[in-house]
C-alpha cells in the first residue's frame, strides 16, 4: 500500500483501502509508475544508500509519487517476505531521511503465454502485489520474443480475471507488437499503457524512441514511469520526458499523463483534489 512519507501522517486506514494521494496546492507534480528502487530484490539497487539517492534524484525532479515495482521474479517462496521487507525498509528509511514523497507498491509482472494461469493464480493469492492494492498490474512482455496474438490472449485473461492490466513501457515492444494501431486494439480491450520518460527524448535506439514519440502523439499513453535500475545504469530520468510531453501535447492531455490519471486510478478519487 502507499505510505506517504511525512512523519506526520498517523491517519490509520483498512488493509484493503489504497492509500489516497496528498491534497496540495499545485498540480506541477510527476507520478513514477514503475522502478526498481527496492535494494537488493532484483536487477535494480544494490543497497539502502542507492535506494535513497535514487529517491532524493526522483524528488529533486519533481516526483511526489514513486511506485517500487520489483520484477516479479522477486516474489515466490522465501523472496516474497525478503522484498516485502526490503520495499518496507525504503518506505520507513525515507521516513527518517524526510523525503517528501509518497511511495506505493507494486510488481512488474512478466507476461507470457505459458505461465499465464500460473501468474494469475499468484495474483489472486497475493504473492504478486497489484498496484497499491487496486485491480491494476503492471504487466511486462519480452522485447525479442512474442507477438499481438500472444499480447492478446494474456491480457484478455488478466481482464476475464478482473485485473486491469497497465502494459510497461509499451515502445519496448516496437519489434514484437506495439505499433499505434496493435496498441489502440489493446486500449479497446480496456487495457492501459505506460511510457518511459527517458525513452521519449533521451533513448537511443531510434526504434524505440519513434515508437514513444508515436504512442504519445496519438494520445494512447496513460501514466509515465522512469523504469529506473540504478543510479549507474539507466538511473532516475525524467525530467527529459516530461520536457518532451510539456513541448509536444496540449496541456490536459499533458496532466492526464505525467500524473492525473495514475492519481485517480491507483490511488484514488482524492488525489486529483487541489487545494486552492
Amino acid at each position: 500500500m502507499c505510505q506517504l512519507i511525512r512523519p506526520r501522517d498517523t491517519q490509520k486506514r483498512r488493509k484493503s483501502e489504497p492509500m489516497p494521494f496528498i491534497e496540495r496546492r499545485t498540480t506541477e507534480y510527476l507520478i513514477d509508475t514503475h522502478t526498481h528502487i527496492a535494494p537488493n530484490v532484483d536487477d535494480g539497487s544494490s543497497s539502502m544508500e542507492m535506494s535513497l539517492a535514487m529517491l532524493r534524484s526522483e524528488a529533486e525532479q519533481g516526483a511526489k509519487v514513486v511506485f517500487l515495482t520489483p520484477h516479479s521474479s522477486a516474489f515466490g517462496g522465501t523472496w516474497t517476505a525478503h522484498t516485502l521487507e526490503r520495499m518496507q525498509q525504503v518506505q520507513e528509511t525515507a521516513v527518517k531521511e524526510g523525503l517528501l514523497v509518497q511511495i506505493c507498491r507494486g510488481c512488474e509482472i512478466y507476461t507470457n503465454r505459458q505461465q499465464i494461469e500460473e501468474i494469475l493464480r499468484e495474483l489472486k493469492d497475493g504473492i504478486l502485489p497489484s498496484m497499491n492494492g487496486t485491480r491494476y498490474i503492471l504487466a511486462e512482455f519480452s522485447v525479442h520474443r512474442g507477438n499481438m496474438d500472444d499480447a492478446k490472449y494474456c491480457l484478455r485473461r488478466y481482464l476475464k480475471e478482473g485485473w486491469i492490466p497497465i502494459i510497461a513501457h509499451a515502445e519496448r515492444y516496437c519489434r514484437t507488437f506495439a505499433t499505434v494501431e496493435n496498441v489502440k486494439i489493446l486500449k479497446e480491450m480496456g487495457c492501459l499503457v505506460q511510457l518511459n520518460f527517458y525513452d521519449l527524448a533521451r533513448e537511443t535506439d531510434d526504434a524505440i524512441r519513434s515508437c514513444a514519440q508515436a504512442l504519445l502523439k496519438a494520445e494512447l499513453a496513460d501514466m509515465m514511469g522512469s523504469d529506473a535500475h540504478r543510479m549507474d545504469h539507466r538511473k532516475p530520468e525524467l525530467t527529459s520526458g516530461e520536457d518532451y510531453i510539456r513541448e509536444h501535447c496540449r496541456a490536459e492531455y499533458a496532466a492526464d499523463v505525467l500524473w492525473r490519471k495514475a492519481a485517480k486510478l491507483l490511488l484514488g478519487k482524492e488525489a486529483t483534489r487541489v487545494i486552492q
